[in-house]
């Protein structure tokens, strides 16, 4: 959707380049130069040898000399093992070569070099998410620079070099029974002892996914690995087609997720870091989050016209509107608290920025919205336009992707809020001094019930944020196969003993008041007017509190008709006990 390279369009090139076994077949009794054979079978022998070192570099722990050699370990070291001997067999001093740009003469050779060229750019694709440190340890370029080393995504890629050595094995046998194949004996018998340690490796692959059998998912998440370079930030094209704006929309989410994940990588409190980035964050995606509603609930509508139930579609819907309702009390705690840094907003929250408005132009499809424009006509699912089946599977990988990068989001604001807390950066407004006009009082550290609430805030948003994503993939969206969240603090199930009172104290102090829900009841989404209303509130709820404060500390008037005073209360109080006294002397 993004138009970027993935690690599958090379394996799949690879696997092309070779042919079906028949096709293959028919490329070796075609036969050749041998030794031009050997040469271009050996190319390919060491790509795949040092796609297998990688999955092993990192792979089991060496005890006392030797390697703990079990399931998907051992067969990676034999893999590894067998790889380096069939690149030993087909090395020798008669060695036929081609100088560079020349291209091999016999069908086989051809297609084994455009095999290995292929498994190149891949190895080179899969090397732009690591690199290595001053002391030779691996560094991580992107977020999925962490998955590649996890046994999961090694395996997945040792068994795709087995699939290849299982295509080579042939080469062997039936270039020795080829009549056309032309060369020494001694050029014939390399290729042959070669094509014997691939068949050991293929052996062992197949055994280890027999004794543990090998997820798809995993196949398919080391195929989905892009190619990291960052996209350029998508710029303002009001001429843009509308059917472009899902394109659009996936590729600024996989933005913001990269710039979330370098938020995350980075350390917890830097200097440029302020409340200022993580408000603009949280005010866009509740912008992002309700253009996510309206086109779930919008897509749920046509599909009820069309005849179908869509009540997967209203789940998702549901869904985005709790992520909504998240992400709006997290921007109002933000606006009850400061830090004494003021800088510009950091990458995180302009990816923020740029996703509310690429998921506003199509969830009101128009390529010219802003926001500032607002909501405009199509807000409601009635009036929203009428998306074609190939359109509708764009919306929804969209919406999948946007909901995928809000939810890294606020994991990784998260952590900065829990940072800057701990460097006593998080400022709030004290109570007010006595006898002064000040109604907001000095700045002072804010309270770690405060920081706690905010906290719990943001863990439950990334809940929501996440729970969007799998009803969106629950539902018609094409397959997405998106990257695994490792950086998310795991606490959605097992919550935190004092998430509960945290999560109230939230709400009492941070969720919209009775004037911003009825705005928010007639359809009103601007920022300003929200806030404006929620001003108002929280002034009304502070009246209220100063009132009662100053009428339980007003003395009684005495001359008011049937207000008793303080001496009066306490007498009744006082023969009030004395009563119960004699009632409970008088049973028996």
């Amino acid at each position: 959707m993004t138009g970027r390279a993935v690690f599958g369009d090379f394996l799949t090139a690879a696997h092309q380049h070779l042919g079906t076994p028949a096709t293959f077949r028919t490329a070796v009794a075609r036969g050749g130069d041998v030794a031009e054979i050997r040469h271009s079978l050996l190319r390919i022998v060491v790509v795949m040898s040092r796609h297998v070192q990688d999955t092993t570099a990192t792979g089991p722990q060496h005890r006392r000399g030797r390697p703990a050699l079990d399931g998907w370990d051992r067969a990676g070291m034999e893999a590894r093992e067998a790889l380096i001997r069939a690149a030993a067999a087909l090395h020798g001093d008669t060695l036929g070569g081609r100088r560079p740009g020349v291209a091999a003469g016999s069908e086989l050779a051809r297609r084994l070099d455009a095999a290995t060229l292929s498994l190149t750019y891949g190895r080179d694709l899969l090397h732009t998410h690591l690199a290595r440190g001053p002391r030779g340890g691996l560094r991580f370029r992107s977020e999925w620079g962490s998955i590649l080393t996890t046994p999961p995504a090694r395996w997945a890629l040792l068994a795709e070099m087995g699939s290849l050595a299982h295509h080579l094995m042939p080469v062997g046998e039936q270039l020795g029974l080829s009549a056309r194949a032309h060369g020494s004996p001694r050029a014939r018998q390399a290729v042959n002892h070669a094509c014997h340690w691939l068949q050991i490796m293929d052996t062992s692959i197949r055994q280890a996914h027999r004794d543990e059998p090998l997820p798809a998912a995993d196949l398919e998440l080391l195929r989905a690995i892009p190619v990291g370079a960052s996209l350029p930030q998508r710029r303002p094209d009001v001429s843009a087609p509308v059917s472009r704006l899902p394109q659009a929309v996936i590729a600024t989410a996989e933005r913001a997720r990269h710039a979330a994940w370098l938020s995350y990588s980075q350390p917890p409190w830097r200097p440029g870091m302020s409340v200022n980035s993580l408000r603009q964050a949280a005010a866009a995606s509740t912008l992002t989050s309700h253009h996510c509603e309206l086109l779930l609930r919008s897509l749920a509508c046509n599909q009820r016209i069309a005849g179908e139930p869509g009540t997967g579609l209203q789940a998702a819907a549901d869904a985005a509107g709790r992520t909504r309702t998240r992400w709006l009390g997290i921007a109002h705690a933000l606006d009850q608290v400061t830090t004494s840094n003021q800088e510009q907003p950091s990458p995180a929250a302009a990816a923020a920025g740029d996703l509310a408005l690429w998921t506003g132009r199509l969830a009101y499809a128009d390529p010219g919205w802003t926001l500032a424009s607002g909501p405009t006509r199509g807000a409601g699912p009635e009036e929203a336009p009428a998306y074609e089946p190939g359109e509708m599977t764009g919306v929804l990988a969209a919406v999948h992707d946007a909901c995928d990068a809000m939810n890294r989001i606020a994991c990784s604001d998260r952590r900065q809020v829990r940072a800057l807390a701990g460097a006593g950066q998080v400022l709030a407004a004290a109570a007010p001094e006595a006898c002064t006009l000040d109604m907001l009082g000095p700045l002072a550290s804010a309270r770690p019930d405060r920081i706690g609430a905010l906290l719990t805030l943001y863990q439950y948003t990334a809940k929501a944020s996440a729970e969007a994503t799998a009803a969106a993939t629950a539902t018609q969206v094409p397959h997405r196969t998106m990257l695994p969240d490792i950086h998310a603090d795991h606490h959605h199930d097992q919550e935190l003993p004092e998430a509960t009172g945290q999560l109230a104290e939230a709400r009492s102090v941070y969720e919209p008041g009775r004037i911003e829900r009825t705005l928010r009841g007639l359809g009103i989404t601007g920022t300003d007017l929200l806030r404006r209303a929620g001003d108002i509130d929280r002034a009304a709820e502070q009246l209220i509190t100063q009132s009662a404060a100053e009428r339980e500390a007003r003395p009684p008037d005495a001359s008011t008709p049937g207000t008793p005073t303080r001496a009066a209360r306490d007498a009744g109080r006082q023969g009030g006990r004395a009563v119960r006294a004699e009632e409970a002397e008088a049973e028996p």
